[in-house]
């Protein structure tokens, strides 16, 4: 198969997905979105686990590629707005909140921290670019510091479900209490 269709099959797929979830998407909407037979669908992949998988994967990549600018800003307020726009951009897309939150469809079988490995990437890049500037202390341990910022990134997305949280909820992190509670953590890394 060649790569713009199963590029194409993917990008239907996100939309199914997107549009009806995991549960009610069949193989037969990813098919008619993206315009090809059933069985071209099963050529690309060989479930709709799988499909599902490919998809979350891509949106996941995307949401990455998104926050590569924050990543090299290694100053406090630099991690601070990284931290705060990967939390809102989560919540914008549908398949990337469940995945990092830990809320993915309960019928398939996947390793949630294989996806935090991913948006951890993040982090860690924008630690071990700050730590070569000297900006923090060469003794500060970047899993542990990128472990820590990643849990208020979870924490936050955890609180909510929805995309779109209820307004004045105080269990709803706000983007100035996410800054002060990363500026706080700053504070120990310089």
């Amino acid at each position: 198969m060649d790569h713009a269709k199963r590029e194409c099959i993917l990008d239907a797929a996100v939309k199914a997905f997107r549009r009806l979830g995991f549960r009610k998407t069949s193989i037969d909407d990813v098919a008619t979105e993206a315009k090809v037979g059933k069985g071209t669908v099963y050529l690309a992949v060989k479930s709709k686990d799988e499909l599902y998988l490919k998809a979350v994967d891509r949106e996941l990549a995307a949401w990455l590629a998104d926050h590569v600018r924050h990543a090299l800003d290694f100053s406090a307020e630099g991690l601070a707005a990284l931290v705060v726009a990967e939390i809102d951009s989560a919540r914008r897309r549908d398949l990337v909140h469940p995945a990092i939150s830990g809320r993915i469809a309960e019928t398939v079988e996947v390793d949630v921290g294989s996806f935090r490995g991913s948006a951890r990437a993040n982090l860690v890049r924008a630690l071990e670019a700050g730590k070569g500037a000297g900006r923090y202390r060469q003794d500060l341990d970047i899993g542990v510091a990128a472990e820590l910022l990643q849990g208020i990134e979870v924490a936050a997305l955890s609180a909510h479900p929805a995309a779109e949280p209820p307004s004045n909820t105080p269990t709803r992190p706000t983007p100035e209490a996410i800054r002060r509670a990363v500026d706080l953590l700053i504070r120990a890394f310089i």
